[in-house]
């Protein structure tokens, strides 16, 4: 377990697995939309691995200027735009699972 939320009520919850989730739709929309050559060595390099992220990759603890700049690396040109449009639609997107653990 990476993370536990408390809600104001002391509600003991596990951080849900969907923000892991759009962390590798991201990567794997980059990879759609920008020309990589080696996509498996760009996944490895952003930390994407079997559809986890290593938390201790940019992907898993990078701010999203750092994953802009991690992004531009791999492709070679500025995604700042994609980047900043496309995050903001996942975000919007996402779908909360929460797995409740035990109520406190």
């Amino acid at each position: 377990m990476e993370w536990i939320l408390f809600d104001k009520d002391g509600t003991l919850i596990e951080f849900d697995r969907s923000w892991e989730k759009i962390g590798v739709r991201f990567v794997q929309s980059l990879l759609e939309t920008f020309p990589v050559h080696n996509k498996e060595a760009a996944l490895r390099q952003l930390g994407v691995i079997k559809e986890s992220i290593d938390p201790k990759s940019v992907m898993g603890s990078g701010s999203l200027q750092q994953i802009i700049q991690a992004f531009n690396d791999v492709t070679g040109q500025d995604t700042t735009d994609w980047s900043k449009s496309t995050s903001q639609k996942l975000v919007d997107e996402r779908i909360p699972e929460i797995n409740w653990v035990r109520r406190c």
